[in-house]
């Protein structure tokens, strides 16, 4: 299912190859379950900054909305977005304020991030060549990194094409549920973890018990008798 091996990355400054260790990890996944998978991973130890990436910019902004509604730090880039919301999502990225920036191919091109832990391909990308350029992402200046393709059962052949046409030498990809035993053993996600980003609960307020106002003494009413008796002290 996983293995490390060293592929060869673009970079803008140069052209030639630039060698990266990335620990990649290939997972057939089911459509339905795509969600709960990335959610799991998210919540992995000792996860960074992540960057997760969609062939379609519909996919991109929906998973970006899923994530963010489950409690997840995630932002969108895409073509259907101004450019003053791209630079936004960009920005809030690289200054922590986001840690998950899912794109597509095309607008995440001549994004250069240092400190990416974890590139996750949620769509199969559609050759060789976008599968180097996503995976360079990260694993950095000799910094460890870690790359997971999901793959559909209508990608079999697209990545069966890439594994020969870069000589990766992965075995098939393993069938794989967000509940698998094997998915959380090999990417280090906590035990218990859910589709939900784990919030810490709120401090319980202490509430003082309130005191009942002093009442002050309320006389008796007056009888007859008292009022008899009264009269005929005065009397007196």
């Amino acid at each position: 299912m996983s293995q490390p091996v060293h592929i060869r990355t673009q970079n803008n400054d140069d052209e030639s190859a630039v060698v990266s260790r990335v620990e990649q990890h290939i997972l057939r996944a089911h459509a339905l379950d795509k969600i709960e998978m990335l959610a799991r991973i998210l919540q992995a130890d000792g996860r960074g900054p992540t960057m997760v990436f969609c062939r379609t910019k519909r996919t991109c902004q929906k998973t970006a909305d899923d994530l963010a509604e489950r409690g997840f730090k995630a932002a969108a880039i895409h073509g259907d977005l101004g450019q003053n919301a791209r630079e936004k999502a960009l920005a809030d990225f690289k200054a922590g304020k986001s840690d998950v920036l899912v794109a597509t191919d095309v607008a995440a091109r001549g994004i250069d991030i240092d400190g990416i832990t974890h590139v996750i391909n949620y769509q199969c990308p559609e050759d060789d060549k976008t599968y180097v350029h996503r995976i360079g992402r990260t694993a950095r200046a000799g910094a460890h990194g870690i790359g997971v393709t999901f793959v559909d059962w209508d990608d079999m052949s697209r990545w069966s094409l890439i594994n020969q046409s870069l000589k990766l030498g992965l075995a098939e990809p393993v069938e794989t549920y967000s509940s698998s035993d094997h998915l959380y053993e090999a990417l280090n996600i906590p035990a218990g973890s859910t589709g939900r980003m784990n919030q810490p609960k709120p401090a319980e307020k202490v509430v003082a018990k309130a005191h009942p106002p002093k009442m002050k003494p309320i006389a008796p009413p007056r009888t007859e008798r008292t009022r008899t008796r009264s009269k005929k002290f005065k009397e007196s």
